[in-house]
């Protein structure tokens, strides 16, 4: 079977094209995470202020849960620099810290 150069050069663009669409996901998901995040966290720290019990306690979970968001951002930024390429340990990480994340937000 012959392929014709430009065929291979089509090819290649579109490629190119839907690999840049799905890091543009991958980094819009991780902005879009973060920003619902924080606006729950600052919900979450006006709350607390009001009642002022437990204190502690919130602001022990809240470190860890925007620990887990930078974490799960660096990771993004991470996986879209490596494209295919990425570890499976970075691929597996982010999937733990996306279901620990979005259990906090439900």
């Amino acid at each position: 079977m012959n392929i014709s150069a430009d065929t291979l050069i089509i090819l290649g663009v579109l490629g190119a094209v839907m690999f840049s669409c799905m890091l543009t996901g991958l980094i819009i998901g991780a902005i879009a995470i973060s920003y619902v995040a924080t606006n729950r966290l600052r919900e979450l720290n006006s709350v607390q202020e009001g009642r002022n019990v437990g204190h502690s306690g919130l602001l022990s979970d809240n470190r860890e849960i925007l620990n887990s968001l930078r974490r799960l951002q660096k990771l993004k930024e991470q996986a879209a620099t490596y494209g295919i390429e990425t570890p499976p340990q970075v691929l597996t990480e982010i999937d733990s810290l996306e279901e620990k994340v979005s259990r906090w937000l439900d």
